[in-house]
């Protein structure tokens, strides 16, 4: 039969993401960009800071080319996703148009944090910490499900952002405007 995990996140994925298009108010919005800045596992808060096997880039960098590109299509709002709460409260300060869940970030390790196998990715801390799985998941559907409903996204070179930028191709039918940093 199987772990019937995926069941339990088919059922409720679909009341997450009409409850977090509320929270947001997601439907006052008829064209919306995307900005995945990666950050998350094996990225600290630190701007710009990275390891040498995933990279980042500042902030400024993304709002950059996610500002140039809103104002040459005219998109109403940006939609933002990262894990840094950080970095959320400095792109809210520099453009208040900006549409991010709430999400607590607090279970994503840092660089601070280093697993049983050396790292700190994602994908090791969850083996140490299987509590956090769910929220992982969770967490990822639900920014890729409004990264990919987006009309154009800047992001990162992460496969994350990649997956979006291609769900985005097919859903549209066309190649909308994309920057990857």
């Amino acid at each position: 039969m199987g772990d019937p995990t995926h069941r339990k996140f088919g059922k409720g994925l679909e009341r997450w993401l009409n409850e977090a298009k509320t929270e947001i108010g997601w439907d006052k919005y008829k064209r919306v960009f995307g900005v995945h800045v990666r950050r998350g596992d094996a990225l600290s808060t630190s701007l710009g800071f990275g390891t040498d096997q995933r990279s980042g880039s500042f902030l400024e960098t993304y709002l950059h080319y996610a500002d140039f590109i809103y104002q040459q299509y005219e998109f109403d709002t940006i939609y933002l996703t990262t894990k840094s709460q950080e970095e959320i409260e400095k792109a809210r300060r520099l453009g208040p148009q900006i549409l991010s869940l709430d999400i607590s970030c607090d279970f994503f390790p840092t660089t601070q944090i280093v697993t049983s196998t050396g790292t700190n990715f994602i994908e090791d801390y969850a083996k140490d910490e299987p509590s956090i799985i769910e929220q992982i998941v969770v967490s990822a559907l639900l920014d890729l499900h409004f990264l990919q409903v987006c009309d154009g996204l800047v992001g990162s070179q992460s496969i994350f952002s990649q997956v979006a930028w291609y769900l985005m191709v097919c859903r549209l039918g066309y190649v909308p405007p994309f920057a990857c940093l």
